[in-house]
């Protein structure tokens, strides 16, 4: 019997029954194929789940310290491997070279300055003072210190005792004599000016 001569549902119904055992026959080979005889080695044990990370859980973080040695972990690794982990001395800071002192730039010298001081003025006349005769009756004696200031033309201004004999008398004596002598004015860069000088003058019993 052919099929071109059996209606179409009848035919449509064939062909699926044949597509249907053709698909179960080599579902059966691949089946069959699978579960063939094992091989040497395949007896090994069932193989362990591999652990996922897709959770998002992250390894739990190493305490401080227990990783400090991996060398290139946190710095560079040391140059020689027998040396890592041991503490290294820390590098010496620079110290800074003192720099010499720069020439000074070249000053002026200061001006100079005349001398401030000025001579002493210089008894040129003197007089003998006359001794009092109260005093050569009553034997007194001593050394009176007369201060004289000098004017600019060579003349006592002003005379008066700087230290007393301890008589009177002889310091009266000692004024009037030293206010007749004559001086050499004091000088200050070539010109006389105003000075001041200190005579002695002494007087001694029996003198006349």
């Amino acid at each position: 019997m052919r099929l071109s001569r059996l209606p179409l549902p009848a035919r449509i119904a064939i062909a699926m029954g044949i597509a249907f055992a053709v698909g179960l026959l080599l579902f059966a080979l691949v089946y069959f194929d699978d579960r063939g005889p094992a091989l040497p080695g395949d007896d090994a044990g069932p193989v362990a789940p591999m652990q996922s990370h897709a959770s998002g859980a992250l390894p739990a973080p190493q305490p401080p310290g227990e990783d400090r040695d991996v060398p290139g972990l946190y710095g560079p690794a040391p140059a020689d491997p027998g040396l890592a982990g041991t503490a290294q001395p820390p590098a010496a800071a620079a110290t800074p070279v003192p720099q010499p002192p720069r020439a000074a730039v070249d000053a002026p010298p200061p001006p100079a300055t005349a001398a401030a001081t000025a001579s002493r003025p210089v008894a040129v006349r003197r007089q003998q003072p006359a001794y009092p005769r109260t005093s050569l009756r009553r034997g007194e004696s001593g050394e009176v210190l007369v201060r004289a200031v000098v004017g600019i033309d060579g003349r006592p201004r002003q005379v008066d005792v700087a230290r007393s004999s301890g008589h009177p008398a002889l310091d009266r004596a000692a004024v009037r004599a030293v206010e007749r002598w004559r001086f050499e004015p004091a000088r200050q860069a070539g010109q006389p000016v105003e000075g001041e000088v200190r005579v002695p003058v002494e007087f001694v019993s029996g003198q006349r």
